[in-house]
């Protein structure tokens, strides 16, 4: 019988096989798809967690938290819809879709998890190339009013509005900040970041401003934060930003109410730009409607029909939360988001768990600031993230290797499992 090192060696290779070219694949198309056509990153991500669904295994005892939290999620979700304004399977993102596309996010990540020495020799470089053309892409839209998007949609044969093609371009930038913190550690461990961190902040920041969208550079400031948190304190530090996120989430609606209450609430609206006040407008009709159901909600996907109050959602994933599923959705959302920051609690420091936080932080950001919760390319986008920052908790292959056991009698594992004690 083969020594147990041997037969998980073998396990692990045969699932390489699978996740090695998902995961490439997906560094490089996801983030020009998040630019050009960022409907399609939940395809993407699905096509993904079918392709590497071979080796899916059973969740660690570590994630059981999380897991219990989506599963918990899910059921909510179908039982909201007996009061909704709409039938379980009357949408696209309800129900069964929704546990489909959770259980091909869990085999995507999963893949990530178990991605072995061939996947951390390609992986890195596959995604350095797709984020750093992303911020090239983004510079040259910024300089030439999304002239890129224009010229490819008139090659495809449909006209866009210059107005319209800048709007739709700057989409670009939210999976550049999605998925910069990745690309950074990536390009950290092939000896590049002198070059890469001031292009990708540069282009960021420079895009964002020039195509007016705000929300991705506060998230990059959050991402800063949550990154500088967990590096100096590797053990409390996801443990407060869990405390931190989970309290936000349950609290948003007392916060704005707060706000309200100052009466500074209108003259705040008035100092901002008109996108940002009509977002505050949203926020005051969510929190006046959340009063009237605050134990149930008003059921899944509800803030569609109360137009003219709210356009499609309350463009605040918190508060969403609370106006469609009441407070037990705002507190599975909320232990969701803490269990995420938890899972990266380290006994020391750990790029890994840096990386992480960043890119969690800045997904939550945006997510209470821009995005409804239910679309698909958004969730498509935080899984394959997600994803991306799993398949980095790799040892460098480059790396000197352990020293080899004295005693002959015991058989030295496989690299990838050494690699599995090091993701533990």
């Amino acid at each position: 019988m083969a020594p147990r090192g041997i037969s998980n060696g073998r396990l692990e290779g045969r699932s390489e096989v699978w996740s090695t070219p998902a995961l490439v694949i997906l560094a490089v198309m996801a983030p020009l798809l998040g630019w050009l056509a960022p409907q399609g990153l939940a395809a993407l991500a699905a096509l993904a967690g079918m392709a590497t669904l071979p080796g899916l295994r059973a969740p660690r005892r570590s994630d059981w938290g999380l897991a219990a939290a989506l599963a918990a999620g899910i059921a909510w979700i179908w039982a909201s819809s007996a009061w909704g304004p709409y039938p379980l399977l009357a949408r696209p993102w309800t129900g069964v879709t929704a546990a489909i596309l959770a259980a091909l996010g869990v085999s995507l990540i999963g893949a990530g998890r178990r991605a072995g020495p061939r996947t951390a020799m390609l992986f890195p470089g596959a995604l350095v190339f797709g984020v750093t053309l992303l911020a090239v892409i983004l510079l040259v839209e910024a300089l030439s009013g999304a002239g890129l998007f224009r010229a490819i949609n008139a090659a495809l044969g449909t006209a866009v509005r210059p107005d319209l093609a800048i709007r739709d371009a700057a989409r670009g930038t939210y999976g550049l900040i999605i998925l910069g913190p990745a690309a950074i550690w990536a390009c950290l461990r092939l000896g590049a970041a002198r070059w890469l961190v001031p292009l990708l902040v540069g282009s960021l920041l420079f895009s964002a401003h020039t195509m007016d969208v705000a929300a991705p550079s506060v998230a990059l400031l959050a991402a800063v934060l949550a990154a500088a948190t967990v590096s100096l304190w590797p053990r409390m530090g996801p443990r407060a930003l869990a405390a931190g996120s989970f309290a936000l989430v349950l609290a948003m609606p007392l916060l704005i109410w707060m706000a309200i209450w100052s009466g500074r609430y209108d003259a705040m609206a008035a100092r901002l730009p008109p996108s940002w006040a009509e977002r505050m407008s949203y926020w005051r009709f969510a929190v006046e409607r959340i009063s009237e159901h605050p134990l149930r909600g008003w059921g899944l996907e509800a803030s569609r029909d109360m137009a003219p109050g709210l356009i499609l959602h309350p463009h605040n994933g918190a508060l969403q939360l609370w106006l469609e599923l009441g407070l037990p959705g705002a507190f599975l959302g909320a232990a969701l988001c803490a269990s995420v920051f938890l899972g990266l609690s380290r006994p020391g420091r750990d790029p890994g768990a840096v990386t992480g936080a960043a890119t969690a932080a800045a997904y939550l950001t945006i997510g209470l600031v821009s995005f409804g919760i239910w679309q698909e390319w958004w969730v498509g986008l935080g899984l394959i993230a997600a994803s991306f920052c799993a398949a980095l908790r790799l040892p460098d292959p480059q790396a000197a290797p352990e020293p080899r056991q004295e005693n002959p009698a015991v058989v030295a594992p496989p690299v990838s499992c050494v690699a599995e004690r090091v993701m533990r």
